[in-house]
């Protein structure tokens, strides 16, 4: 298969403060709504990078679309290499001082743009900043979810982002941020992971570059929980294990895995927890005696039903495994019922 020359369109003239990423396969249906919240934004000192990750669906065709008549659209072509290689692809070919991330199937609100760039581009030290999302309907309309809970300053140092981080209480994802350019000089040059991998791109970009993250109140970007995309579609216990795996392995290159081996203990023991209530089964009783003893141990900073099921647990295994065991039967019976309403709306 021949792919066409991977700048089709110049990048705009001038400084550009911001790039946008776009890593595209197989996102057609999605991508209409996706560009034209790009489109739509007040600002114009911005580019948008689209990567076709050899897509087969005609989505290569709609980016090339999108950069008709529109000089912020650039569109590069590669074969299938997945999302992360994509992101890298974009990444290399950016011009801009800051750095956002969009997934295909996903949008940015009215203003992002505006407002990203407000609270960034002032910076004096390296600074990642962090948005918040909302998530997005069928229909197209937005529902803001929760704030995030946080137990920290609207500044936080990188040692403490990365603790966090590993404790899932720093949001894991690249998109829904604003990352300084200068700091991906330095990443892995290729990581397959089928969970997890933007949380470990965050990871290394806090561990290399030791900068600090600022956390906003504005909600800038549209997340759409769809139930075709990768995360959906897997073996979840050893994707979490290979993930668990991967970070323990960054953190013992960069000679850190001593001084966070506590939170590693509670990282691996929330994957594992995480793998088996997505895979709707009880984890093993090895699997729950460490998950109790890591979280009592070290971080109780955990969801609720977590919390609930590890102190139950603790205090009598078989009452936790029964009411886990309801739990996970009513998650089943909602699942199924949720498919038929999709084939039968």
């Amino acid at each position: 298969m021949s792919f066409p020359s991977a700048n089709i369109r110049p990048p705009v003239r001038g400084s550009i403060p911001l790039s946008i990423v776009v890593p595209v396969y197989n996102a057609s249906k999605f991508l209409p709504e996706t560009f034209r919240s790009i489109k739509d934004q007040a600002e114009n000192v911005f580019e948008c990078i689209l990567v076709d990750d050899g897509s087969t669906d005609g989505s290569g065709e709609l980016c090339d679309r999108a950069c008709e008549g529109d000089a912020r659209f650039r569109v590069i072509h590669q074969e299938n290499a997945g999302e992360y290689m994509a992101r890298k692809t974009g990444i290399q070919a950016a011009t801009g001082r800051y750095l956002a991330f969009l997934d295909a199937d996903d949008i940015l609100l009215e203003n992002a743009v505006t407002q990203m760039l407000k609270k960034s581009v002032s910076d004096e030290v390296p600074t990642v900043h962090v948005f918040e999302f909302c998530s997005v309907s069928s229909s197209g309309a937005t529902a803001p979810q929760n704030r995030r809970r946080r137990n920290h300053a609207s500044a936080i140092d990188w040692k403490r982002a990365l603790a966090d981080l590993l404790s899932y209480r720093y949001p894991p994802t690249m998109c829904g941020k604003v990352w300084p350019k200068s700091w991906f000089a330095e990443t892995t040059d290729s990581l397959i992971l089928k969970i997890g991998a933007d949380l470990h791109m965050t990871a290394e970009l806090l561990i290399k570059n030791r900068g600090w993250t600022r956390f906003h109140d504005d909600v800038v970007y549209g997340y759409r929980a769809n139930p075709e995309s990768a995360i959906h579609k897997n073996d979840f216990s050893a994707a979490y294990s290979s993930l668990s795996e991967a970070l323990e392995r960054l953190l013992r290159d960069c000679g850190l895995d001593s001084e966070f081996s506590d939170e590693l203990a509670t990282f691996r023991s929330r994957n594992v927890f995480a793998a088996s209530w997505k895979e709707n089964k009880l984890p093993s009783r090895h699997d729950i005696a460490r998950m109790v003893s890591d979280f009592h141990a070290h971080d109780l900073n955990m969801p609720d039903l977590e919390r609930r099921f590890l102190n139950l647990y603790s205090k009598s295994p078989f009452l936790g495994n029964v009411i886990f065991g309801l739990k996970l039967s009513e998650r089943r019976i909602r699942t199924k019922l949720n498919a038929a309403m999709r084939r039968n709306p």
